[in-house]
């Protein structure tokens, strides 16, 4: 896989975790909130159209491999919540 390509990678990964978190901000989102959202998707929909050649050609999933990746982040993150704020 080609550094541009893992650069992309990283990018899908990043706007995933920030709509999911936009998702569980609120229940009742500010007009720029939404708008922020709907930047986001579109943002990740071209990226899902630019890995489809990508995993088409291999046998890793996308879903998964991005959804474990997600997982470490998240899980990182939280270990350095509970370091920092001694939660």
């Amino acid at each position: 896989m080609s550094e541009h390509q893992q650069q992309l990678q990283r990018c899908f990964i990043l706007i995933d975790l920030l709509i999911q978190e936009i998702d569980t901000v609120t229940e009742k989102p500010l007009p720029m909130t939404v708008t922020l959202r709907e930047r986001l998707e579109l943002s990740q929909e071209t990226l899902i159209e630019l890995f489809e050649d990508v995993y088409a050609k291999s046998n890793i999933k996308r879903t998964s491999f991005f959804q474990t990746v997600q997982e470490k982040v998240n899980y990182i993150i939280n270990i350095q919540e509970k370091k920092l704020f001694k939660i």
